[in-house]
């Protein structure tokens, strides 16, 4: 697991506009673990998060900045803990939280280091692996 040091200044995520054809996306630039270095994030997709997630509604600018946040600068990365999804990865955040529960982002690998926003939700336990974590100073004392 790859431990880094939560004293680093925080940047603003990286996120750039790009097409696939006819659909826009946004791509948002990751680089905590060497699995997954970018993340297509489709507005249809955060609009169906938004839907199908009342803890969003009606929060769809928030949405967005808080999952591109967790994308660019996660405090956690969890790996699959099942086979049908193999190739998928789960950004966390503890600071972007509802209640005591903390955001996740689960993306899926579509072609080489380029992954899929699959959808984004609120919970207190996550399964997997622990790929990435960002370390506290009282972690070190």
């Amino acid at each position: 697991m790859v431990d880094k040091n939560s004293e680093s200044t925080r940047a603003a995520p990286v996120v750039t506009v790009a097409t696939d054809g006819s659909d826009v996306f946004r791509v948002v630039t990751t680089n905590v673990i060497e699995e997954v270095s970018q993340v297509h994030c489709y507005d249809e997709t955060l609009e169906h998060i938004a839907d199908r997630h009342p803890e969003f509604e009606n929060f769809l600018p928030a949405l967005e900045h808080a999952v591109h946040d967790t994308i660019a600068d996660p405090t956690h990365v969890f790996g699959s803990n099942t086979i049908q999804h193999a190739s998928g990865f789960r950004f966390a955040s503890t600071r972007h939280t509802k209640g005591n529960n903390h955001l996740i982002v689960a993306v899926k690998i579509i072609e080489g280091t380029s992954a899929l926003l699959k959808t984004a939700y609120f919970t207190g336990n996550v399964n997997g692996e622990a790929l990435y974590q960002v370390s506290t100073v009282s972690d070190h004392d």
